[in-house]
C-alpha cells in the first residue's frame, strides 16, 4: 500500500486561492464558448476547398488554439475542484513535478509554444510574398505542408524534452495545486512568456512591415485581405 505524503492548507493558503474558484467557473464558460468559436471556424475553413488551400496556417492555427482552450477548460474543471476539496479537509497531497504532469499542464504547455510559432511563419510568409516573390514562391509555394510539419515538430519539442526530464528527474515538494512552474520550473515558465511575448511582437512587426510595402506597390485583394486578417490577429494575442 502507499502512502501519500500530505500538506496541511492553512488559512492563508484558504485566503490565496478561494477568489480563484470563480475565476475558474468564469475561465470555463469563457473557454467553452471560445472553444466553440474556434471548432466553427475549423470547420468552415477545413471543408470549403477554397479556404482549405489559401488558410492551411490559419486552419493549423486553429487547432493549436484549441489545444490551449482545452487546457484551460481542464485546468479549470480540475483546480476548482482540487480547491474546494483542500477547503474542505484542509489538507492536499504533497506533489513532485513528476505528479504535477497533469494533462491540462501538457495541452497549455503545448499551445504556448505551437501558437506563437505559427503566427511567426506566417508573418514570415507574408513579407516574403510581399518583399521576395521570387524567395516566396521557392520557398513556400509546393513545400507549405513540409514546413508546417516541421514548425509543429520543432514547437512540441518545447513538451516533449521537459516532460521526459521530468519523469527521469522530478523534482520533490513542488507547490500542491501544480501548474506550469511546478511542472517545468520558474525558468521555464519564465521561458514560456518569453517566448510567447517576444514570438507574437515579431509576428506583428512583420506583418506591419509587409503592410507598409504592399501599400506601396499593387497588391491584389486577396492578399491585402490575407495581410490585414493576420495583423489584426496578431494585435489581439499579446499575452497578458
Amino acid at each position: 500500500m502507499t502512502t501519500h505524503a500530505i500538506y496541511h492548507v492553512t488559512d492563508e493558503d484558504v485566503a490565496e486561492y478561494t477568489p480563484s474558484i470563480l475565476i475558474y467557473e468564469i475561465n470555463l464558460l469563457v473557454g467553452a464558448v471560445c472553444f466553440t468559436l474556434t471548432f466553427t471556424n475549423s470547420v468552415v475553413l477545413v471543408t470549403t476547398y477554397k479556404f482549405r488551400k489559401q488558410f492551411s496556417m490559419l486552419i493549423l492555427l486553429s487547432f493549436s488554439e484549441m489545444i490551449s482552450l482545452m487546457g484551460i477548460m481542464l485546468e479549470a474543471t480540475m483546480r476548482r475542484q482540487l480547491f474546494i476539496e483542500a477547503t474542505r479537509t484542509r489538507i492536499a497531497e504533497v506533489r513532485t513535478s513528476r505528479s504535477c504532469l497533469l494533462p491540462w499542464t501538457l495541452l497549455q504547455v503545448a499551445g504556448d509554444f505551437w501558437s506563437p510559432s505559427l503566427v511567426v511563419l506566417m508573418g514570415i510568409e507574408r513579407v516574403c510574398a510581399v518583399i521576395a516573390p521570387s524567395f516566396f514562391h521557392n520557398a513556400f509555394v509546393g513545400n507549405m505542408h513540409s514546413i508546417l510539419i516541421f514548425v509543429t515538430l520543432y514547437s512540441y519539442s518545447f513538451v516533449i524534452v521537459p516532460t521526459l526530464l521530468n519523469i527521469f528527474h522530478p523534482t520533490p515538494n513542488v507547490r500542491w495545486s501544480c501548474g506550469r512552474k511546478a511542472a517545468f520550473g520558474t525558468t521555464f515558465g519564465f521561458i514560456d512568456y518569453g517566448y510567447n511575448v517576444s514570438f507574437y511582437t515579431v509576428a506583428f512587426m512583420l506583418n506591419l512591415i509587409a503592410i507598409a510595402n504592399a501599400l506601396k506597390v499593387h497588391h491584389s485583394r486577396r492578399n491585402m485581405a490575407k495581410l490585414k486578417c493576420y495583423t489584426l490577429m496578431f494585435s489581439s494575442k499579446y499575452p497578458m
